[in-house]
């Protein structure tokens, strides 16, 4: 997309960093793979724990950034100053990377991609996790014949793995007693009261 046009200076220069230091390493070429070998696997370890902090948005400027801090090591003079100002300005942005960068589901066969401003389906949830992003959309413009108010939630993950949630609008219990003819409910019926364990965002 457009968004990213603007991180296309930011890989040449990790990319340029890469190939200088192979080109001037000399007889040290198998410790410069080693080193850059150990800096992918540490880059795929720390990657999991950064995008639960940060997001994928703030995880890929930040990487962005890293790169271009490479690409000063080997620049001179005005190229140099002229990077490492780059740098500094992407560092600035990262508390803006989520609406400067935005990451949406690709929509293809079997992707579920609503809008992030839908007036009839808002996102009243989002967060970044280990392995993708779950979202949370209000289906407002979904009717249900049900005994009792409520709201209906679409969860997805990655834009796949619909699940929907029925939040019941009154806190009383009894308004949910229409459950327990659902199909879902089986196994509460073949073991009242026992734990309950729910296995990814598609049930």
């Amino acid at each position: 997309t457009k968004e990213f046009d603007a991180l296309k200076l930011h890989t040449l220069a990790a990319g340029a960093a890469v190939s200088l230091a192979f080109a001037q390493g000399g007889a040290s070429t198998h410790r410069l793979s080693a080193v850059t070998l150990a800096g992918s696997a540490a880059g795929c370890l720390l990657a999991l724990p950064g995008l639960r902090a940060w997001g994928a948005e703030t995880c890929l400027v930040l990487v962005a950034t890293l790169g271009l801090l490479a690409g000063a090591l080997f620049a001179d003079g005005r190229a140099r100053a002229a990077i490492a100002a780059l740098a500094a300005l992407s560092l600035a942005l990262l508390p803006a990377a989520p609406r400067l960068f935005p990451i949406e589901p690709f929509p293809s066969l079997g992707k579920i991609v609503i809008p992030r401003d839908d007036p009839d389906s808002p996102r009243v949830f989002s967060r970044w996790g280990a392995t993708g992003r779950i979202d949370i959309h209000e289906l407002r413009d979904v009717r249900l014949r049900l005994p009792a108010p409520a709201r209906l939630m679409l969860v997805s993950q990655d834009g796949s793995a619909p699940t929907f949630l029925l939040r019941l609008e009154e806190p009383d219990p009894r308004r949910a007693d229409f459950t327990e003819n659902l199909p879902f409910a089986y196994a509460h019926w073949l073991r009242p009261g026992g734990d309950t364990l729910v296995i990814g965002a598609g049930g």
